[in-house]
């Protein structure tokens, strides 16, 4: 059986069923709860007792919750109250009874948002606002929620290596670029055409493939002239007496070309003639 206590009627001062007294800053009506008796003739006394001086608790309100993958972002509000408040905020548990693996995150101003980061992933949590007063904690509804995995796969192009998928939020692994023949690795590229740099050192952000392409640059090799090593080889065959030498053949070569040059030198030897 349930009863509406009989309170003073804030503006006639009369005591009625559906009536509250002036100031009133909690809920409108509460509840008085009497189990039935199982036998018929028995007779049942209730002594309620009133502490005036606590006043009537606070009501608690979830203006946003957002679940991520990894993460909660939730912000709320209290209802106004007579009661000393230490500390109000979010609670989080894996646990529905909330006896243990519990986080809370107090509301430093309001309308703050809070966010419970490195959640696990495909794990189920609760959560619920709680308010701490000097007549003990106030919690509100619970809102049970699951977090997701959600995958980003990086496709490589340009190299020879393979996929890579990791959680949103977290780092992706060194892809191995290997090497190129006349070619240094010149960085990753969210585009086919090499305009939009993509930076592979930051945390995954993107649902789904995500296609990058690696760039290449052409090696270039400074021309330098070789020494030049000549090698001379004259050969000499003589025509006539004697005293004129012949044509011989010199030859200049270097590490490109070979260049045969013919060269004669004329001697004249002048002899004295006795007399």
């Amino acid at each position: 059986m349930n009863y509406r206590s009989p309170l003073q009627d804030k503006d006639t001062g009369d005591y009625g069923l559906n009536t509250y007294p002036a100031g009133w800053v909690g809920e409108k009506y509460f509840n008085l709860i009497v189990e039935p008796l199982d036998a018929p003739g028995q007779e049942m006394r209730v002594k309620i007792t009133i502490d005036a001086r606590g006043g009537m608790k606070p009501s608690t309100t979830i203006d946003t919750f957002e679940v991520g993958a990894t993460t909660l972002k939730a912000s709320g509000s209290m209802s106004e109250t007579t009661l000393k408040v230490n500390e109000y905020g979010f609670m989080l548990s894996t646990d529905i009874n909330f006896e243990e693996n519990i986080v809370k995150m107090p509301i430093a101003a309001e309308g703050e948002t809070v966010t419970f980061d490195n959640l696990d992933t495909d794990t189920r949590y609760y959560a619920r606002m709680y308010i701490s007063t000097d007549y003990g904690d106030v919690y509100g509804m619970t809102r049970q929620f699951k977090t997701e995995t959600t995958k980003s796969t990086l496709v490589p192009h340009n190299v020879e290596a393979e996929e890579v998928t990791v959680n949103i939020g977290e780092n992706y692994p060194d892809i191995p670029v290997g090497t190129r023949e006349g070619y240094t690795f010149g960085g990753w590229y969210s585009d086919e055409a090499l305009t939009k740099p993509f930076d592979i050192t930051a945390p995954a952000s993107v649902i789904g493939n995500v296609h990058i392409w690696a760039k290449w640059t052409e090696n270039t090799v400074e021309t330098t002239e070789a020494t030049t090593a000549a090698t001379t080889e004259a050969t000499t065959t003589p025509s006539g007496s004697g005293e004129k030498q012949g044509c011989g053949s010199t030859v200049l070569s270097t590490s490109a070309i070979a260049i045969t040059a013919t060269v004669c030198a004329a001697v004249l030897t002048l002899k004295k003639k006795k007399k």
